[in-house]
């Protein structure tokens, strides 16, 4: 039975190594890709909720990052032919005051209220932030920072024990990749 399993000749046995050789370079890109988002997540004290704006801005930031595996470029760099531009770079979940003009219906309303950077967008040059009170996500180029403070700390004061239960929540899939990386769920 094992016999009839192995692979015929040496192309079939090239081929069997490639695919095998690839599916453990995507195993390793998706738990970098899970890892980075889980630790932006961690450290702006983010409930689990907000998964696929962390793991967009965890994309985002990995392909500006030098890889050891393309001669220490970027991916950036690679696809454009320039070096990215790291000027803009902020830090995930930190406080900060878009400008809401055009967002305004009334001339009275306020021009700037705190929100939370969630990331950066991919169909408009803006950057996201999400109104905590009205629950919008705004998308704004003329953003004033706050690094220094990240909002949902202070609403979740125990985020890391909430984080820890809302993983235990996931599907066994996923739960898998976690062990993977050496994360005890």
């Amino acid at each position: 039975m094992f016999l009839a399993r192995m692979p015929t000749n040496r192309m079939d046995l090239l081929r069997k190594n490639t695919t095998l050789v690839k599916d453990d370079f995507l195993k390793a890109r998706k738990c970098h890709i899970v890892e980075v988002g889980l630790t932006l997540l961690a450290h702006a004290s983010m409930p689990l909720k907000f998964w696929d704006e962390t793991f967009l801005a965890a994309l985002f930031l990995i392909n500006r990052l030098s890889s050891r595996v393309i001669n220490n470029e970027t991916p950036f760099d690679r696809i454009f032919g320039k070096c990215p531009d790291y000027s803009f770079l902020r830090t995930f979940g930190c406080s900060c005051w878009p400008n809401l003009h055009p967002y305004n219906s009334r001339k009275l309303e306020f021009w700037s209220k705190q929100c939370v950077f969630l990331g950066y967008s991919n169909v408009y040059k803006g950057l996201k932030c999400l109104d905590l009170v009205a629950g919008c996500v705004y998308v704004s180029r003329d953003v004033v920072f706050d690094e220094h403070i990240f909002p949902f700390a202070s609403l979740h004061p125990y985020a890391d024990a909430q984080l820890h239960t809302e993983l235990n929540l996931l599907p066994d899939v996923l739960l898998d990749q976690l062990l993977v990386l050496g994360m005890h769920v």
